[in-house]
């Protein structure tokens, strides 16, 4: 069953702009200077599990997506080094690719498209393109938790999401 994925662009952060279709997030302040990573969550949080959505990531030299609790969706930006309640990947000006929560880890891959998968008690990253598992959160329940989208602060090109598929027939896939 398909979902929609529509951006709030009332949580999203002055600097990040969400096209008209709410499917596109780019980065609309000053490009100079460290990445800031502003954001943009979906409007209502996903109360059960077992999402799939795709980010188109191109050839953007900074980005993250992953997901944030109900508490942290109001900050509208991703410390340096988050905690408790972020669950992201993201790259930082085309060398730095991480895993960030309450720790950081590196990764090798970088995608061109990244599919997420929100299951019961995890979240796995792939490279949509050839289905290579990228990484996965072991996360305890929470409620609503909320996709977020940050296009990074050191290029204009666009994260565009794909629409979200409820998905009622996979196992774990971790």
């Amino acid at each position: 069953m398909e979902i929609n994925i529509v951006l709030d662009s009332v949580s999203a952060h002055p600097d990040v702009s969400v096209d008209a279709d709410a499917l596109q997030v780019r980065f609309v302040g000053n490009t100079r200077g460290p990445d800031r990573w502003y954001y943009v969550a979906i409007a209502e949080g996903l109360p059960t599990r077992n999402h799939y959505w795709e980010v188109e990531v191109g050839e953007k030299s900074s980005w993250a997506i992953g997901v944030v609790t109900t508490e942290i969706k109001k900050m509208k930006t991703i410390p340096e080094t988050p905690g408790d309640g972020f669950w992201l990947v993201r790259l930082c000006r085309g060398k730095k690719f991480e895993a960030l929560s309450n720790t950081v880890t590196d990764l090798q891959e970088k995608p061109k498209k990244v599919g997420v998968f929100l299951g019961e008690n995890y979240l796995s990253f792939y490279n949509a393109e050839n289905a290579k598992h990228i990484y996965t959160f072991q996360m305890q329940y929470f409620e609503h938790l909320f996709p977020v989208f940050s296009p990074g602060s050191s290029d204009r090109g666009p994260l565009i999401i794909k629409k979200s598929k409820l998905l009622t027939d996979l196992s774990n896939t971790a």
